[in-house]
């Protein structure tokens, strides 16, 4: 899959000034954070949530959205290809040098699908790439659904979102 970065919404005002890197937040603030950081930047969601539904819950018409599912179709991924996630994310980010913003919408979904262990190793390569190319990555999470030991590792590893 290949995404070409595209503006959904262009904006006059001054994008907030986050660095790059992973973020993680709570479920019910990550969709309107996105929206925000959206602007005068291109993006791209990963999810469990259908691009139609998204797009128009979200009034999105650019913004590239991947299916997080085990259905092949256009715009889908399946859970296990995590290589292949990170091949597509990374092609984006470094398609040009202007900031970019991702919404990654299923990090549970992979983790039950991956294990932890997996998973984590994908988020922090992400995150690397992320950093080198001027991408904000956002990342829902449900804590309760995390042991202890692994919520201190996301959460030492990768910041919270704060807007």
């Amino acid at each position: 899959m290949n995404f070409v970065p595209i503006v959904e919404f262009e904006s006059d005002e001054t994008y907030e000034e986050i660095p790059a890197g992973i973020y993680l937040c709570k479920v019910e603030e990550c969709y309107p954070a996105f929206l925000k950081l959206l602007k005068g930047r291109a993006g791209v969601i990963i999810s469990r949530i259908s691009p139609d539904t998204l797009r128009k819950n979200f009034k999105l018409e650019k913004t590239p959205v991947l299916w997080l599912t085990k259905i092949e179709g256009k715009s889908t991924i399946h859970p296990h290809r995590l290589e292949f996630l990170l091949h597509t994310l990374v092609n984006f980010m470094k398609k040009n040098k202007n900031p970019k913003v991702v919404l990654f919408d299923g990090l549970e979904y992979l983790v039950l699908e991956n294990g932890f262990i997996p998973v984590f190793k994908f988020l922090t390569a992400l995150k690397d790439y992320a950093v080198m190319n001027n991408t904000i990555i956002v990342v829902p999470i449900k804590e309760e659904i995390f042991d202890t030991r692994e919520l201190s590792i996301l959460k030492r590893e990768f910041g919270e979102l704060k807007l």
